[in-house]
């Protein structure tokens, strides 16, 4: 790999808005890390950190989320094909009919992502980035919350379940510039963004399921007899730990992963 290229690579970020995302403290998390032959993620989120730093020999990054997993298993692969489905103006109608797309498709996805590691669908990645960079507040693709896909006699719809306002349609973000691959401000080109997404990725590991699967010794020392391996656990925050712009935990798992951080200290 050229220096000019790697380099080139330095600095790229996600095309989404994603809540804990850790991109502003890549620079201090790169530094207490140092330089290691292994970079591990289990948390992978928007690749906040991965994608400020230079490749290194082995990288292999994990989520639970099988939409996220899915998007950058398909940027990585086929980016042109990704970015050619969230190309387009945001349209109210389209994020209804997307969103109610999805979340039929989500259990058909999800059990794919987590059977075969280079399985992918990029017509699902570029509508659901199409979608979260359109999207106010959460549920995106969640099936859950106050906006449900819900069965009419016209077929499902996306709708507003209960509130004041009765039953109405999600309004796609109106009140900013755009965000993401929407972004006026950016002029962003998605095809040039997503290729260049591409190549830093290429050699990537990018895996669906729980944390500790990739924190085996096979995985992070990849046959290497020495490696210097550097691992990112950053897992969504316990419950009652709450801060702007970060999300709140899940089922104990920071405790888990609290305990797998003292296995893994030296």
């Amino acid at each position: 790999m050229a220096r000019a290229e790697a380099e080139e690579w330095v600095g790229l970020k996600a095309p989404f808005p994603w809540f804990g995302g850790k991109s502003r403290a890549a620079a201090e998390v790169s530094a207490a890390l140092g330089a290691v032959h292994t970079f591990c993620e289990p948390f992978a989120g928007s690749l906040g950190v991965l994608l400020q730093r230079a490749p290194v020999l082995h990288e292999v990054v994990n989520d639970t989320d099988g939409w996220l997993v899915n998007f950058w298993r398909a940027v990585r692969a086929a980016p042109a094909a990704v970015a050619g489905w969230c190309a387009g103006p945001v349209t109210e109608l389209d994020l209804s009919a997307r969103h109610a797309w999805l979340v039929r498709a989500g259990p058909r996805l999800r059990a794919l992502m987590e059977a075969d590691p280079e399985a992918f669908d990029a017509q699902a990645a570029g509508w659901w980035v199409w979608g979260l960079c359109a999207w106010i507040g959460t549920g995106w693709c969640t099936g859950g919350g106050p906006w449900q896909v819900v069965a009419t006699a016209d077929g499902p719809r996306l709708q507003r379940v209960g509130g004041p306002g009765g039953v109405a349609r999600q309004l796609p973000a109106l009140g900013d510039a755009g965000k993401g691959v929407h972004s006026q401000a950016l002029g962003a080109d998605v095809f040039g963004w997503f290729a260049a997404l591409a190549s830093r990725l290429e050699r990537v590991r990018v895996c669906c399921g729980d944390f500790e699967r990739v924190l085996s010794h096979s995985v992070l020392r990849a046959g290497l007899q020495q490696p210097v391996i550097g691992v990112l656990l950053d897992p969504p925050y316990p419950a009652g730990v709450e801060q702007e712009g970060f999300y709140a935990g899940h089922k104990g798992v920071a405790t888990e992963v609290w305990e797998r951080a003292v296995v893994l200290a030296p």
